[in-house]
């Protein structure tokens, strides 16, 4: 009887304890469900992104006085992390390597700046990183950050791919951290098509830290002197939809004014000077180029660009943008002698040669048009003509571009024809043919007459995730 009593009084004590875990178990169990709930709903991670590789064939004709070729290889990835899973703020963001196949084993010193040239090097930059923010039924947000300010339209269709960025290639295409309010107004009219107001503000600073002060130059007399910076104000009107006649359309309107303050010099310059040596004599000093003016220039463009995709129920795809360009030079620019090679025929070291303006020495205009069209066979396969003219006075900011093409930054005429053929749905095939009517080149600081062309021939290769 007492075996009898012990072991009913176990089962009872062991059930009791069991109870007690499994009670535990499915609270343990139902916190972790909840976190993961919780999780999902604020901070859904979204990963995708691209490997591009590209092979260019470049053929000169008298570039630099000269005719000559060379071949490269290009690769870029690119990986995109999102978070959208809350229903008020999305975040957005893209890093980014792009390389010369095996360039750090002849130029392991070299650095490219991300807002002037269109590659950068190995290491992984933000390409854009920005926050939004929706109010009032996600008919008004906020943006602020690296904002997509590259790769915009049309690149996507010589490109082969889903639209990019939100503003027009021609317009500019470097990395621009900002704060952008966008207004729905579809949304406010009730109306089926888009329709989208932005106003954008960037600061163009030139501190390298918030705790020093950087100076213009590191020679006398702009060692003293302190940068200023600059600012962009931008408004952009964008509409899309269907088509009656089959189709469908996109139209963007946008505007900016730029102002460009005093800013680092350019240091290490050779032969800046060259137009001032007697004839047959070569500029071998080195220089640094700076201002002290408190405003170089200020740039105002604005931009019209419009795409037709499948217009009137057919295969064809026809986009185009005009752009108008004022430019203003307001500051001259010293020319310091930190290196005399010349024999003194420019002055000796420590010397101040007066060099004019930034770009222009007198307030100029310009313009660029792009016209293209597309033809698409089947899913798999289309082929582009693109083409494009800009004059002297079109502004010279930097251009990213998906083929890393030096076309949408030349001064004189060029031509794009292209093909893609998708081998898988994320593997894109794509080759091609670019020709440069070159009339005017930049030198980091002014533009010269040039008379030059270049063809190249470029193959692509894009897997997609």
């Amino acid at each position: 009887m007492r075996w009898l009593v012990s072991f009913v009084f176990l089962v009872g004590i062991c059930n009791v304890f069991a109870e007690t875990v499994n009670e535990k178990l499915d609270r343990l169990e139902n916190e972790l469900l909840d976190i993961k709930l919780g999780r999902a709903d604020s901070t859904s991670l979204k990963v995708s992104g691209d490997f591009r590789t590209v092979f260019f064939a470049k053929d000169f004709e008298n570039v630099d006085g000269r005719d000559s070729n060379k071949n490269e290889t290009v690769s870029e990835f690119r990986l995109n992390l999102d978070s959208d899973g809350h229903e008020r703020v999305k975040f957005y963001s893209t890093l980014a390597a792009t390389y010369f196949w095996n360039n750090n084993f002849q130029s392991p010193s070299v650095k490219v700046l991300d807002n002037t040239q269109k590659v950068q090097g190995m290491d992984m930059r933000v390409q854009k990183a920005y926050i939004d923010y929706f109010l009032n039924d996600k008919k008004l947000s906020i943006s602020l950050g690296r904002l997509p300010t590259q790769y915009g339209p049309p690149t996507h269709f010589s490109a082969n791919t889903g639209r990019q960025g939100t503003y027009p290639l021609l317009l500019y295409s470097v990395p621009l951290d900002g704060i952008a309010l966008t207004a729905n107004l579809g949304k406010f009219m009730g109306a089926e098509n888009r329709y989208i107001f932005r106003l954008i503000f960037s600061p163009l600073n030139n501190t390298s830290s918030v705790s020093s002060i950087e100076t213009v130059g590191n020679e006398a007399p702009f060692n003293t002197i302190e940068s200023e910076g600059g600012s962009v104000f931008m408004a952009n009107l964008e509409t899309s939809g269907d088509l009656s006649s089959g189709g469908n359309y996109a139209f963007i309107l946008q505007g900016y004014s730029a102002r460009f303050g005093r800013s680092k010099g350019l240091s290490g310059v050779r032969g800046a000077l060259q137009s001032s040596m007697p004839a047959g004599s070569i500029d071998r000093n080195v220089y640094e180029i700076a201002s002290d003016d408190e405003n170089i220039a200020t740039i105002n463009a604005l931009i019209g660009y419009f795409e037709l995709t499948n217009f009137g129920a057919t295969k064809f795809d026809l986009y185009g943008s005009y752009k108008q360009t004022e430019f203003k030079s307001e500051g001259n620019f010293t020319a310091v002698i930190v290196e005399d090679n010349n024999g003194a025929a420019l002055g000796g070291v420590g010397s101040e040669i007066d060099i004019g303006g930034f770009l222009y020495d007198q307030d100029e205009s310009g313009e660029s048009i792009n016209l293209g069209l597309r033809y698409k066979f089947n899913p798999k396969f289309n082929l582009g003509l693109e083409y494009l003219r800009q004059t002297k006075g079109d502004a010279p900011f930097g251009i990213n571009t998906f083929n890393f093409s030096d076309l949408p930054i030349n001064l004189g005429v060029g031509y794009r024809f292209y093909s893609n053929y998708k081998i898988e749905h994320n593997l894109n095939f794509g080759v091609g043919l670019e020709v440069a009517e070159t009339e005017y080149s930049f030198n980091g600081q002014k533009y010269t007459d040039v008379d030059s062309r270049t063809e190249t021939i470029f193959t692509s290769l894009r897997y997609s995730f």
